[in-house]
């Protein structure tokens, strides 16, 4: 009896957690050099059952963008230290399926 449960605890800790999930990241970034200036984390978060398919994040820069914009509606302050009044742009990752810079290029606290 023992190994039959040892067995079947084992066996549902392997599927328990099968749960697949791709994470969009999103970064500030300064459009000439495309430095990094400031991380905004995971901004969207797919999940599918033991994989995720890479064109479940065909919204990541969309999404990327808009919190970008967001960001730099709410943090004025630290946006126009960071870039010194240049403007900028966003940087997508998502997951391992491909990742990007935006082309609109925005000043802080414009757009809002």
């Amino acid at each position: 009896m023992k190994p039959i449960l040892s067995f079947g605890l084992a066996f549902f800790a392997l599927f328990a957690n099968v749960v697949a999930d791709k994470k969009c990241f999103c970064h500030v970034a300064l459009p000439g050099d495309r430095r990094i200036i400031k991380d905004l984390g995971v901004v969207d978060t797919q999940r599918g059952w033991l994989w995720t398919r890479c064109r479940r994040m065909i919204n990541c820069p969309n999404i990327c963008d808009k919190a970008v914009k967001d960001w730099s509606c709410h943090n004025v302050e630290e946006c126009n230290a960071l870039t010194n009044g240049k403007k900028i742009i966003h940087h997508y990752k998502a997951a391992s399926c491909g990742e990007g810079f935006g082309h609109n290029e925005i000043a802080c606290g414009q757009h809002c």
